[in-house]
């Protein structure tokens, strides 16, 4: 007859209980033994925390000391010889039963270990079993003591005492009430139990809010990590490949390579390369950026020539790559590199290869804060912002470029770029503040002289500032056609400078024959001043053949014709394409019912068109006049003619000379 492993267990703790010496761990159970000895230095330290420090509890303090002496050296023993292994075991309750007993063998220094000692009880089975039936108390009484000792140690906490004593009076007036009313022993029982359940409000309130507060905690938890959990499926479901970028989408092509380990620390990996992509990730998810990544873990970058050789095979705009330094520290080091491809897409102020220097980091928290990328972030942002602005997304551009202006370098070009946004989108004031700034940094910057002078010329009609503002510009850049161009404007038809026009617009057409602006002003400088109608003719026709979808030019050629060589045709064909390119240009709507109106007799069409044009327009003078003559004298609606002629009238009084219609209205 063989003994069941739960009595032979049972069987070896009695032996080392024995061997024991004290009566500390006697007549407990294999799980209440082991926790005992697992959890004595929580019981000291506990005591040392709680025990009161006064001088009048010196005595208290010795006394409790002297009882848990032995509990202390136990404690020595456990540091001493328990491997750390086990000790970790035994506090977490993971270890395996037979590795615990193993360990308090070598613990207490059991001669005999547990497998020696089976094989003996093995053969003395009669006589352990006649142990078990002589012993005095069966293993559940012994667990009885056990629980009377523990809850009278609980009892002397003064906190639980007074907690029992206010228990204790509460069952002792509910006995009284049962004696008088005659109930028995057992409905008092029910009664008390039931009494000792009644609820507690605050506690109620108490355990709801640690639940709520629980449920908020998980919940952003979980929020965080599904989050960060979708990003990085999103990163590796997208970024790591060697196969060139797809150049037929509009985006920006960014390539990052491995950081090289210089220095390595063998407890820990650092995701330096991660941390950088998700940041890429989350800039172009915020802001628009359109950025496709691509993490290249096959190639190995030790120079920028290197870089640069393989970001151009795989259709690259921006290379990265860099060293790392490990430290088996909280502390690491990192270098970021770089090289910006697109030569097009040069940086103020920054080259087109460079790097971030080492920097120290100690959390990878730091590089998504972008602690290594601001040279990376300035280019990313700074090709977004002028990509915008070269495909006339003022806003979007000036968006960009004031990201750029809060967070990154500061030059003269991106105040330049600032003003010309601004000036596009009609924020005349804050342009005339940017390309003050822009002249400030840097006094010869020749573009942000001319944009200004336009700015002053156009805007604000100081004529003489914009005049020394164009030849600082042509000072610094004469070679420039736009400010030649400009100058030449300004000169001939502000100033009157008929001469120093004509120079000027002769050099910008030296400079650059095919500038389709240039041949349009000096067509219409011809046209309106000097009035040469055939070299005007000549110079519209060359804008046209360069720029046939300039909705401007096609207007004033056909204006031309249908003005100074009643070419009739020729001006309905171009004003038609002029409306086509452009159908909210109110002086276009205007002068095409002119012409319908009185060249083709087409009074619907030109009640139509003049319609169009006091919709965009209705404070042009001129357009107000000529519909209601029209509506007086071919549709026969003073009414609405004499409205139409008193705008008319309030917004130009020199109208009221005409007596084209002044007989169809009463004077007012």
């Amino acid at each position: 007859m063989n003994l069941i492993e739960s009595q032979r267990r049972r069987a070896y703790i009695e032996y080392i209980r024995d061997k024991i010496s004290g009566e500390k761990f006697k007549g407990l159970s294999f799980s209440v033994f082991i926790n005992r000895i697992v959890n004595i230095r929580k019981y000291i330290e506990d005591y040392i925390e709680k025990t009161p420090r006064k001088k009048s509890d010196n005595q208290y303090n010795s006394d409790k000391a002297k009882t848990l002496y032995y509990d202390y050296q136990l404690d020595k023993k456990i540091d001493e010889h328990l491997p750390k292994k086990i000790y970790n075991a035994f506090y977490n309750r993971t270890a395996p039963e037979d590795d615990v007993l193993h360990s308090i063998q070598v613990l207490f220094s059991i001669d005999m270990d547990y497998s020696s000692f089976c094989s003996k009880l093995d053969k003395k089975i009669p006589d352990y079993l006649k142990y078990l039936k002589s012993s005095s108390k069966s293993e559940t009484e012994k667990h009885l003591d056990i629980d009377k000792s523990f809850n009278s140690q609980i009892n002397e906490n003064p906190l639980i005492k007074s907690e029992n004593i206010s228990n204790n009076e509460e069952n002792e007036k509910i006995e009284k009430r049962a004696e008088r009313k005659g109930i028995t022993e057992k409905d008092v029982t029910e009664e008390q139990r039931k009494k000792g359940k009644k609820k507690n409000p605050f506690r109620m309130f108490r355990n709801t809010a640690i639940i709520s507060i629980f449920i908020i905690l998980f919940s952003f938890a979980s929020y965080q990590y599904f989050k960060n959990k979708l990003s990085i499926n999103k990163t590796q479901n997208s970024i790591y490949s060697n196969i060139p970028f797809d150049t037929t989408k509009a985006v920006y092509n960014v390539l990052l390579f491995p950081f090289q380990p210089l220095e390595m620390c063998q407890f820990h990996k650092t995701n330096i390369e991660l941390a950088i992509i998700s940041r890429l990730f989350d800039m172009s998810d915020k802001d628009s950026l359109n950025l496709q990544i691509k993490y290249d873990t096959l190639d190995c970058i030790h120079s920028s020539t290197e870089a640069e050789s393989i970001g151009k095979k795989l259709n690259a705009n921006l290379v990265i790559w860099g060293d790392l330094y490990e430290h088996c520290t909280s502390v690491n080091e990192a270098c970021l590199k770089f090289v910006n491809i697109s030569s097009e897409n040069t940086v103020p102020g920054l080259k087109l290869k460079g790097e971030s220097g080492i920097e120290k980091m100690s959390s990878l928290s730091e590089i998504k804060e972008g602690k290594l990328q601001r040279n990376i972030d300035y280019i990313i942002y700074w090709v977004a912002a002028s990509s915008s602005y070269n495909i006339q997304n003022f806003t979007k551009a000036l968006y960009y470029f004031k990201k750029i202006e809060t967070n990154y370098t500061v030059t003269c070009e991106l105040y330049s770029y600032m003003g010309s946004c601004c000036f596009k989108l009609k924020s005349y004031k804050d342009a005339k503040i940017f390309f003050e700034k822009a002249l400030e940094i840097n006094p010869n910057m020749g573009v942000a002289h001319n944009n200004y002078a336009v700015l002053l010329g156009d805007i604000f009609y100081d004529f003489q500032g914009a005049k020394e503002h164009f030849e600082k510009a042509l000072k610094n850049c004469p070679n420039n056609d736009v400010g030649q161009n400009n100058y030449a404007y300004l000169l001939g038809i502000k100033l009157n400078d008929l001469k120093g026009a004509k120079e000027h617009f002769k050099k910008a057409l030296v400079i650059n024959p095919n500038n389709p602006t240039t041949h349009y002003y000096y067509a219409y400088f011809l046209d309106t001043i000097i009035r040469d109608k055939y070299g005007a003719k000549e110079h519209y026709e060359l804008s046209l053949k360069i720029d046939p979808n300039n909705a401007k030019t096609q207007g004033n050629y056909a204006t031309l014709l249908f003005m100074e060589f009643n070419d009739i045709i020729g001006a309905k064909e171009h004003y038609e394409l002029s409306l086509k390119i452009d159908p909210n240009n109110a002086i276009t709507q205007s002068d095409y019912a002119d012409l319908l109106y009185f060249k083709f007799n087409d009074i619907i069409g030109a009640k139509e068109h003049y319609e169009l044009s006091l919709k965009i327009d209705p404070n042009n003078a001129q357009n107000q006049y000529n519909y209601a003559y029209l509506i007086a004298i071919k549709f026969n609606d003073k009414v609405s003619a004499e409205k139409h002629y008193l705008d008319a009238i309030r917004l130009n009084p020199k109208l009221k000379a005409l007596d084209k219609v002044n007989y169809f209205f009463s004077e007012k």
